[in-house]
């Protein structure tokens, strides 16, 4: 918010100037005392040239023309009766916590530093790594529905493997590696889960060692595998990517060129977000810059640096969440328009106590033609979120919202240094939920206290049930939290091996919600569907959307993709549904999602229904 600018009255009113101070000074203590006012956003905007533009979004306000900020009244009068309205205007109670967290009473099999969905069941599988020279059984799956866990001999070593679901549902784990000789050597491998054996076996040979690699899944049904390194924690980055068929995997990789400005930003490119647009295009980020490339890996455009304002890097060790916001079809039922955001991250320090990044960065992007130069953005906009946060995850909902859970107030990622001292302090208390369609100023709210810390080789996905599934921790031992701040420790030291539920407030108790009747098992892509459903009281849904499943490790989901459909009709009964179009068969490649059907509007937003699993197919 701008400065308040008060207007001294003219010596005509002279005999009114106690009243109007005093006034003035009650009105000055309402504002400030009230503690609801948010924090001014600021939009930098990058042109052509490089230079940016910032100007407040907020407007200065006087007290002759003083907007409302949570529930303050309007002043449109000069005289005394607007300022009594102001006066009178009691402040709204405080909103519900963005969400709540329950344990859900079993024990993790292993910590999970990667997770990723099963399609096609409840089942999650969950990446550890080799603890000592005889320890073999670093995976690990739960069952949700069960509440049963087994654990699985992976063969290789995967530790801080990028994590992927392909077209088939079957989850891969790529790369990877531990100086473990039990395990066999994962830098060069690409395993691949089968969930009706419980084993995991190679698929794919790669040309380079890769740790802290990210795998990305094409429209074509191919992997696109960028980043990592062969060495412990340092250089040289690799110098190319490469792309593999898993529907081939005696035929290798093909060797793939990186986007110059990509290169230049990503330092050693330890997992960087890669993602593919509507229209087929792959985005590439790197810390503080990228590019957009075709599959014939020909530049589209390079991406605008993130602002000197924004001074924190994003990567591995600096670890922020990045993501794209859910798609939404325009009039036509086409996708052109896309959002890159980045939460929190640090800066470059080796200290514990060093606070974490507080701002977000988003980048909203949209097609403005037909050719292949056709990315138009509008500048990066930096918020405040209001806390700083390093390590933590970012789930987009059904609704379009999204959580952001976990992570650390300061320092960066990384295990204990050799003189036993953590990398990061003050696990955050409380994790932060994003709407994306609220005014500039006001899209961050607050959950109630995780419970438990979630730092260090931690991981959330969105769950079937809408809710988002969370575990794991390497480094929340006794010493990291924080001595009456809520946390319950840890039974098993650094590690944890509870899991949680993430509750968001649309679909907390007492929240009518809609149920799908009967799910389809295979859709089309372009066709029509129909889902019957039931919601209480006569309600009707207002749309729908389909989440890929979750495949993540170190705060980024190479998996995420959250894709809202056009609503055909409805009788009350039955919604018909538009799958995703022909024409841009990269907004949703095909293979498995679970759809939610989306309801009334909440207190907090709007309400979803729990999910189910469905195949999107090229052909019915």
């Amino acid at each position: 918010m701008g400065p308040i600018r008060l207007r001294r009255p003219s010596a005509a009113v002279a005999p009114w100037l106690p009243i109007y101070y005093l006034v003035t000074a009650l009105l000055l203590v309402s504002l400030v005392g009230s503690s609801k006012l948010e924090a001014t956003a600021t939009r930098i905007q990058q042109d052509a040239g490089g230079a940016y533009d910032m100007q407040n979004d907020e407007a200065a306000a006087d007290v002759s023309s003083l907007d409302s900020f949570h529930g303050h009244a309007r002043l449109q009068s000069r005289g005394g009766r607007g300022l009594q309205q102001v006066m009178k205007a009691s402040p709204p109670p405080p909103p519900p916590p963005a969400a709540s967290f329950r344990d859900i009473g079993i024990r993790a099999p292993v910590i999970a530093i990667g997770m990723a969905s099963v399609p096609g069941t409840h089942k999650y599988l969950f990446t550890h790594r080799a603890l000592n020279s005889t320890h073999a059984l670093t995976l690990g799956t739960v069952d949700l529905d069960t509440n049963k866990t087994t654990l699985i001999n992976s063969g290789y070593e995967h530790f801080c493997a990028g994590q992927l679901v392909l077209g088939d549902g079957r989850p891969i784990l790529v790369g990877g590696y531990n100086a473990n000789l039990v395990l066999g050597d994962g830098r060069r491998i690409v395993s691949v889960y089968n969930s009706v054996t419980n084993t995991v076996s190679k698929l794919v040979t790669m040309r380079l060692q890769r740790w802290y690699p990210t795998p990305t899944r094409l429209d074509n049904g191919s992997v696109l595998v960028v980043g990592g390194t062969a060495e412990l924690d340092k250089g040289p980055p690799l110098p190319y990517a490469e792309l593999f068929n898993p529907n081939n995997p005696g035929g290798g990789t093909v060797i793939v060129d990186m986007p110059l400005m990509f290169k230049q930003n990503a330092g050693n490119n330890w997992f960087p977000f890669i993602n593919q647009l509507p229209r087929g295009e792959v985005l590439w980020w790197g810390n503080r810059a990228g590019s957009i490339t075709t599959t014939n890996w020909t530049l589209v455009r390079d991406l605008p640096p993130l602002p000197a304002e924004y001074t924190f890097h994003t990567m591995y060790k600096y670890t922020s969440a990045v993501l794209l916001h859910a798609l939404k079809p325009d009039a036509s039922g086409a996708y052109n328009r896309f959002t890159l955001q980045i939460f929190g991250g640090a800066p470059v320090s080796l200290r514990a106590t060093t606070p974490a990044s507080n701002l977000t960065a988003r980048l909203d992007l949209w097609y403005c033609g037909a050719g292949l130069k056709s990315i138009c953005d509008g500048g990066w906009i930096i918020e405040s979120m209001g806390a700083q946060r390093v390590m933590g995850d970012a789930s987009v909902l059904p609704n379009g919202k999204i959580l952001y859970h976990g992570g650390a107030q300061t320092g960066r990622a990384g295990l204990k240094t050799g003189n036993n001292n953590y990398l990061a302090e003050r696990p955050a208390a409380n994790s932060i939920m994003y709407d994306p369609e609220a005014p500039l100023g006001r899209r961050f709210t607050l959950t109630a206290h995780i419970g438990y810390a979630r730092l260090y080789h931690s991981a959330a996905c969105l769950d079937l049930s809408g809710n988002i599934f969370m575990a794991g921790c390497d480094m929340c031992g006794p010493r990291m939290i924080m001595r009456g701040s809520g946390f319950t420790v840890s039974p098993d030291g650094d590690k944890d091996y509870r899991m949680q539920l993430g509750i968001p407030a649309e679909i907390g108790q007492g929240i009518v919600r809609p149920t799908i009747s009967k799910c389809p098992t295979i859709v089309g892509r372009g066709r029509e569907f129909r889902v019957p459903y039931t919601y209480g009281g006569g309600r009707r849904v207002i749309g729908a959307s389909i989440a890929a499943p979750c495949a993540v490790t170190h705060s980024i989901n190479m998996s995420q993709r959250v894709i809202f459909l056009p609503l055909v009709s409805d009788d009350g009964k039955a919604v018909t549904l538009r799958a995703p179009p022909l024409n841009q068969p990269a907004v949703a490649p095909f293979g498995y999602y679970m759809l939610f059907l989306l309801g009334e509007n909440t207190v907090t937003g709007r309400t979803y229904s729990e999910g189910c699993w469905i195949s999107l197919a090229e052909k019915v």
